[in-house]
């Protein structure tokens, strides 16, 4: 089993338990590069965005949402986890991040 703290890398093998079989890590998804300046101008103007990470959990790549001006984990439901586009695409142009989120809400127009 792949411990939380251990980063994982294409073709490296684990086992979910110990004497299960070995099971190999497929290459990480390429992100697609974002067009920021296509998004609308109303979406912008929304405290909703997050930047996101590959990361390998339950036996495939997942987009994990992290809070673009903390690096900590972000959530798609917690509010004060989400930031400005402009502090989250800032963030995603560091190179820290293979993408950005925007997270919806039930008051969204």
């Amino acid at each position: 089993m792949i411990s939380p703290n251990i980063i994982a890398k294409p073709n490296m093998k684990f086992s979910s338990s110990p004497g299960a079989p070995e099971v190999e890590i497929p290459p990480r998804p390429t992100a697609i590069e974002p067009q920021l300046d296509l998004i609308p101008i109303e979406l912008r103007e929304r405290n909703q965005w997050v930047c996101w990470r590959y990361s390998w959990e339950r036996g495939r790549w997942n987009k994990k949402p992290i809070n673009a001006e903390t690096g900590i984990p972000a959530s798609s439901t917690g509010v004060d986890t989400w930031r400005s586009f402009e502090c989250a695409s800032k963030a995603y142009e560091s190179g820290n991040y293979e993408g950005i989120g925007y997270a919806f809400a039930a008051d969204d127009p």
